[in-house]
């Protein structure tokens, strides 16, 4: 399956990467050319089904190349160059077989080329590509369940888009039209609200703490404890003066 690259959107159905075979023609005058055509197309979807994508490559490259009109050999190397991320080359080979008239469902194709653009977020142009191929088979379920669930994607981005703009254009506006006092006290406000959290963040993170607040109570409740010896040393202290008696003698 095709994932979207737009993050939290539903996937679209599956590219049909399935190969096509050709039949060997038994006219005369081509039987040596449809054979080697038929022969390298065969060896170009067993290396792909190895997912051997380069070997599988080579052999449908030298194909289109012997073969330019065929657009069933086009449409095989476009769903190669699929497997090898090379969506340009891709689109390109799928381009090229549409152009064959003998194709038998052109319904495929497109398909395919419809998610080739999704994966690119050319989404105008993918679902362009799975309206043709409804009208070219419109039994296709795979390209209509990727038609319906696109159109519901594009509506929604583009929703998403307006609310975006429109609030973007509030906002623009709500600050045009504040007069310069109020834009500054607007700012003034701004700034002392974020010093308050800021404040209310620090005695938070003080309280949050208990370790700490252990220790600070810890030092005050001692602090307090020295404070009173002092003290009760200071009142004795001056009782001892006071009761002391001044000495006499010839040394005095």
């Amino acid at each position: 399956m095709i994932r979207s690259t737009c993050a939290g959107y539903p996937l679209l159905s599956r590219l049909t990467l399935a190969l096509i075979g050709l039949t060997l023609t038994m006219q005369l005058n081509g039987i040596n050319l449809n054979y080697e055509k038929v022969r390298k197309n065969l060896k170009g979807i067993k290396s792909y089904e190895k997912e051997d994508y380069l070997s599988a490559n080579q052999h449908f490259n030298e194909n289109v190349i012997e073969n330019p009109q065929d657009g069933t050999l086009h449409f095989n190397l476009g769903n190669n160059y699929h497997k090898m991320g090379q969506h340009d080359a891709a689109i390109n080979e799928y381009a090229r077989a549409l152009r064959d008239d003998s194709f038998k469902d052109k319904s495929l194709i497109y398909h395919n080329l419809g998610n080739t653009l999704f994966e690119q977020e050319k989404y105008k142009e993918a679902l362009e590509s799975f309206r043709n191929a409804l009208i070219s088979n419109s039994e296709n379920q795979d390209s209509r369940y990727n038609y319906e669930l696109l159109k519901q994607l594009m509506q929604r981005m583009q929703e998403e888009e307006q609310e975006s703009e429109q609030s973007g254009e509030g906002d623009k506006q709500e600050q045009q039209d504040m007069t310069p006092a109020e834009e500054s006290d607007s700012q003034d406000g701004e700034e002392a609200e974020i010093a308050k959290r800021e404040e209310g963040d620090d005695e938070k993170s003080d309280d949050a703490d208990p370790e700490r607040q252990k220790k600070l109570e810890n030092a005050e409740e001692l602090l307090r404890a020295l404070m009173t010896r002092e003290k009760d040393l200071l009142e004795k202290e001056k009782e001892r003066a006071k009761d002391a008696k001044p000495l006499k003698g010839r040394f005095w």
